[in-house]
């Protein structure tokens, strides 16, 4: 194979891609070949590392992973895929086996060469980069609709990343009852006794799901309801049905049926309703598979009587996060287990809050109310418990009423505060919580109070507020949060020169590099000589997402990734954004790990202790931290 023909093939493939001709040339001509026949094995698991990444040309190679009792194949490399990244990064032994199953042509590339367009090329860094935080033994991609898109396969939990075919209910054909659902009760609970099951799926002629049916909804709803064996099942059958793709994941039916609160999901081919159910799945298949997943301490938090049940859960729930990170699962992933796990709680923390406060003998307002989740936990992004930043915002009360409502609401978030201190959330340093009289108001009085800030801005009192414009509904109706939302965006139409002191204020956060390429590190207290993660390196990043989302008018997402990725959607500057959105998901993880090592909040991390290529990975991020800072300068003119 021609040095012409390797150029020819590589450019096709990241990150190869984001090299000039005149560096795939040089790469090109100092790449060799690597046959391999059927069943033979390029490296084995364990072995010492050989100094060569490798990059299918032709064949298949399967990548596979030894288990307690068994070893599974975890990925199967396609063509332009990659191998032996992570083993040469850290010169640490291989973590996965590869074999060919069939005749196989490889491309080995030099050590040296791939170290030197990192240091060179920081998009090149960076797509390694992220791969090495995730803990990836491959990289490949994925042709789709013509366009080449970069996929990161992790060393994986198998169960986690199971999918629906393995785990459908045998016979799902059985489970299926069709008929309309003027069907009688009388009609589902013969067919629930002659074919022996607890739950039919309710589906229409053409296999479609209309609703679901449990003995539990016979005892719990025929009783509500005071239905008779002649009642159709629509009275009692849940629907519409929750229902989830053929070939999702292990962790994709976790999150769904934690958010839906349910215990079976319809799988369909295309995963909605409009196509013949495939099988039905259970939260006990799921359970059966993995005793300690989100689902089971999601469902345990429901279940919890006291404070101290709902603290010792929560402390479970670390267990599990740190686990999770130890097996380099996604981020995305990760963080989405965690918010759903801390809303549950925080739903549990309400409930007891009621409770108490109506023994108190305070009667509750006939108003709706929204609790304000703020700051990283308003983004979806805190993956260890740090502290907390909450407000209230409810209804405006009628007139009269007004002192009632506002004492009734501050007692409340008194109560949840202090419950969600008992299980292990930090009261906040500056005093934004609901505890708070100041941060609990009525709609009229959010509305005026971000009119204020918006109206009458300074940069530097932006960076004491801006915490408050990342906020989710953590409880509540969500009607409210919509409406502040509304408001801010119309205000902030009105008053162009707002989002330049916005802008301005993201760029108050210093730079985590000094002139000379070091990092900048702390020079006084308790922490000299450590660098400040979340004040140089995450906080910039997460404050230009916020300016460049309000700017562009995007709403109902805080998460800083996904506000990376709808911005990606819709500017021009894609690359720019793509490398933000990898640079924050890499700083998340490294904060979380070296949090849960050293028992706090893991801002802060010692260089010293920093192995090349962790070094090299976090100047990377710092890189693309220094260039989205530059674009909010240019783009907003702040000097």
């Amino acid at each position: 194979m021609t040095a012409e023909a390797i150029t020819h093939f590589l450019q096709d493939y990241p990150p190869f891609t984001f090299l000039p001709r005149v560096e795939l040339e040089e790469l090109a001509g100092q790449a060799t070949l690597e046959e391999l026949s059927e069943s033979d094995f390029l490296f084995e698991e364990d072995e010492e590392a050989m100094p060569f990444a490798y990059v299918l040309r032709k064949g298949r190679v399967e990548v596979l992973k030894k288990f307690e009792d068994s070893t599974q194949v975890i990925d199967v490399l396609k063509k332009g895929g990659l191998l032996g990244i992570r083993a040469i990064l850290t010169h640490k032994p291989y973590l996965a086996s590869a074999r060919a199953t069939r005749k196989s042509i490889l491309l080995k590339i030099p050590e040296h060469i791939l170290l030197d367009f990192m240091e060179r090329f920081p998009r090149v860094a960076l797509f390694f980069a992220r791969g090495f935080a995730a803990g990836m033994p491959v990289i490949h991609t994925e042709e789709k609709e013509g366009k080449s898109k970069e996929t990161h396969f992790l060393s994986r939990d198998p169960v986690l990343f199971m999918r629906t075919e393995d785990v459908l209910i045998p016979n799902p054909v059985e489970r299926l009852l069709k008929g309309p659902a003027t069907t009688t009760l009388r009609e589902v609970a013969r067919q629930m006794k002659e074919r022996q099951f607890g739950s039919f799926i309710i589906v229409d002629e053409e296999g479609r799901p209309l609703g679901i049916a449990t003995e539990s909804d016979f005892i719990r709803r025929g009783s509500e309801k005071n239905v008779n064996w002649e009642s159709p099942v629509s009275e009692i059958m849940s629907s519409p049905v929750v229902v989830i793709r053929k070939g999702a994941t292990a962790a994709e039916l976790i999150i769904a049926m934690s958010r839906h609160k349910i215990d079976h999901l319809a799988v369909t081919e295309d995963g909605t309703l409009h196509s013949p159910v495939q099988g039905i799945i259970s939260q006990r298949d799921i359970l059966l598979m993995h005793g300690n997943n989100p689902a089971v301490l999601v469902r345990q938090l429901r279940e919890a009587r006291n404070i101290e049940t709902l603290a010792r859960i929560r402390n479970r729930a670390d267990e599990l996060i740190y686990n999770y990170l130890r097996q380099e699962v996604s981020i995305p992933f990760i963080a989405a287990v965690t918010t759903e796990i801390n809303d549950t709680l925080l739903h549990k923390a309400f409930d007891f809050s009621f409770t108490r406060l109506q023994k108190e003998g305070m009667k509750k307002p006939a108003l709706s109310f929204c609790w304000l989740s703020l700051g990283s936990e308003g983004r979806g992004e805190q993956l260890r418990r740090t502290d907390q930043d909450n407000a209230i915002v409810y209804e405006d009360p009628p007139e009269g009423e007004e002192e009632q409502a506002d004492l009734y609401f501050q007692r409340l978030g008194t109560g949840v505060v202090d419950i969600l201190i008992q299980c292990g959330f930090a009261r906040c340093p500056g005093d934004i919580m609901a505890s708070n009289p100041k941060w609990v108001k009525p709609l009229s009085g959010w509305k005026q109070q971000f009119t204020d800030w918006i109206g009458y801005p300074n940069s530097e009192g932006l960076i004491g507020v801006s915490i408050f414009f990342d906020f989710r509904p953590g409880y509540g109706d969500s009607r409210l949060t919509d409406a502040l939302t509304d408001h801010i965006l119309q205000t902030i139409g009105g008053r162009s020169s707002f989002l330049n002191f916005f802008a301005e204020s993201a760029l108050r956060h210093p730079s985590p590099m000094g002139f000379f390429g070091k990092f900048i590190l702390e020079e006084q207290g308790g922490k000299k000589g450590a660098f400040d993660l979340k004040a140089r390196a995450m906080r910039p990043l997460d404050h230009a997402a916020r300016v460049l989302a309000y700017a562009n008018n995007i709403r109902g997402v805080t998460n800083t990734i996904q506000r990376y990725e709808q911005l990606t959607d819709i500017l021009p500057d894609k690359k720019l954004f793509r490398e933000a959105s990898l640079a924050y998901e890499i700083l998340l993880r490294y904060r979380a790990i070296n949090g849960f090592r050293n028992d706090d909040s893991g801002r802060y991390i010692f260089p010293k202790q920093l192995t090349r290529i962790e070094r090299k990975t976090l100047e990377t991020c710092f890189a693309a931290v220094e260039r989205v800072q530059q674009y909010l300068r240019n783009v907003f003119r702040v000097s």
